[in-house]
């Protein structure tokens, strides 16, 4: 796959303080965010716009599964066990060969600092959940779950002999589920 040109005062990549933007998403996403869903938020606006994005976390990196759920294309997770995030985002700063080309999006005032000091331009978590949201459109409530389905008289009398219960001792089930 070719690398994309970067042109100089090309944002080309967004580095974020995950916990930050996950606590300032609260506001504008439908349901209490998790970070799944926080980083399938970005990919989308990152993918929308030919722009890379790196989410940082606090903390260890979490089992396989969950990492999975996390992983969007164009956006990097990264996790700073042992240190706080601040830190790591600022050695990703410090370390960036073309820093103008970094956008760096947190609410903490010495991460900001720091981007400045190297050039990145700097954007409040806050605004930039705002902004993910105005962007996205209609689109930002997660999708309907389907219905939890019930079950019927016969099928809990059946669950309740497999565990070895008094299938008359369970609840009265109607078409509209439990009683």
């Amino acid at each position: 796959m070719e690398a994309k040109e970067r042109r100089p005062g090309r944002h080309v990549e967004y580095v974020i303080d995950g916990n930050n933007l996950l606590h300032a998403a609260r506001a504008y996403l439908a349901g209490p965010p998790g970070r799944g869903q926080l980083c399938a938020t970005v990919g989308r606006w990152a993918a929308g716009r030919g722009i890379g994005a790196t989410i940082i976390f606090d903390g260890p990196e979490p089992r396989a599964g969950v990492l999975e759920q996390m992983r969007q294309a164009g956006v990097a997770v990264r996790f700073s066990p042992g240190r706080p995030a601040d830190e790591l985002i600022e050695d990703i700063i410090d370390a960036a060969a073309l820093p103008r080309q970094l956008t760096i999006v947190s609410s903490d005032g010495a991460v900001r600092a720091a981007g400045r000091r190297r050039g990145c331009p700097c954007i409040q978590a806050e605004a930039f959940a705002k902004l993910l949201v105005e962007d996205r459109g209609p689109e930002v409530a997660p999708p309907a779950l389907p219905e939890k389905p019930t079950a019927n008289r016969e099928e809990t009398d059946g669950w309740l002999e497999a565990f070895g219960l008094d299938p008359g001792s369970g609840p009265a089930v109607s078409p509209d589920g439990p009683e």
